[in-house]
């Protein structure tokens, strides 16, 4: 064994609609413990905003979806590739919204105006610091 192993690089990047999977739990869990968050690390500005974008969205309109954004990805992911990730996230949105193999009903959740991401924040300690 040299130290010149094959590293496997992966990442992961999608958007879910939460009003598309409404009839489920966890939209409403997740929706519920991201405005916990806020309520404890957001000022009321934003805290007033989140809430308009993860609150009952039955009556929206096309072109104001919302979508809660995932993404992680090794450390081993070359961030020159984050771009060409968001690209191709695009290129799969618009594609959901202009083919034929994409149901007419399922259509109208990939007309998105908003997204919300999530991220991990690390608090740097007196130890790490230094």
């Amino acid at each position: 064994g040299g130290g010149d192993k094959e590293q496997t690089v992966c990442a992961l990047l999608t958007v879910l609609n939460l009003r598309q999977f409404a009839s489920l739990s966890w939209p409403k869990t997740l929706s519920s413990a991201l405005l916990q968050k806020a309520k404890k690390h957001a000022d009321a500005d934003t805290q007033r905003k989140l809430k308009s974008l993860l609150g009952d969205r039955t009556d929206c309109k096309e072109g104001e979806e919302v979508g809660l954004m995932l993404i992680e990805r090794f450390a081993n992911l070359p961030p020159q590739l984050i771009p060409a990730l968001h690209k191709c996230l695009q290129e799969d949105i618009d594609w959901s919204c202009t083919t034929a193999e994409c149901p007419l009903d399922e259509r109208p959740f990939y007309h998105f105006g908003h997204f919300v991401g999530v991220v991990r924040c690390f608090e740097a300690t007196e130890a790490t610091e230094a």
